[in-house]
């Protein structure tokens, strides 16, 4: 029904703007994502898979290590609530992770479809070992506009701040977000 996949990746290029050049580098990740029709509506909003909820973000936490979160809910359901942790130089770790809006943008903003939704403003991601103790924890602010087309969401930017084997961490995070939870209420 659905299949994606994830490969931590090294980028390194050149950048122009305003006839400026900067050499840049960092982590990314490349990704692919297939999702079958659910019915065989010729309408697009009918193709999209019907998440109640979904964030994805990804966070480059230093040159080597990246951490990617995902919770998604499903008719009603909380199906996955997952942090990986991945580094160039070492194993993979998966973890428990718990997402909380802390606080929602002053405006709403409208799909194309005319739903309206409540935006993240503050968040936070606690991430625990499979101790229950936790390893990683994040609190987000968007800081850039939220662009509406990743499935039925938006996509955009934010700065985090937070802790990281007992470290003080920043920087800079991308983050994807569909919420119909209201829609299903109603």
């Amino acid at each position: 029904m659905f299949d994606h996949f994830s490969l931590l990746s090294h980028y390194e290029g050149y950048c122009h703007y305003q006839g400026d050049m900067q050499k840049i580098s960092g982590l990314c990740a490349f990704e692919y994502s297939f999702c079958t029709a659910f019915n065989s509506s010729s309408h697009l909003s009918n193709q999209k898979i019907p998440l109640d909820f979904s964030t994805y973000h990804i966070i480059s936490l230093d040159k080597h290590t990246q951490l990617l979160l995902n919770e998604t809910h499903f008719n009603g359901q909380k199906v996955v609530n997952k942090a990986f942790l991945r580094n160039l130089e070492s194993d993979h770790l998966r973890l428990t992770a718990e997402f909380e809006v802390l606080s929602y943008q002053s405006r709403l903003a409208v799909a194309e479809d005319g739903r309206i939704i409540k935006l993240p403003y503050q968040f936070q991601w606690i991430v625990k070992n499979m101790e229950g103790q936790i390893e990683i924890r994040l609190k987000g602010e968007v800081d850039t506009p939220m662009l509406y087309g990743i499935g039925d969401g938006y996509v955009g930017g934010y700065f985090y701040e937070g802790v990281y084997k007992e470290h003080v961490i920043e920087g800079r995070g991308y983050m994807e977000y569909v919420d119909r939870r209201i829609e299903k209420q109603a």
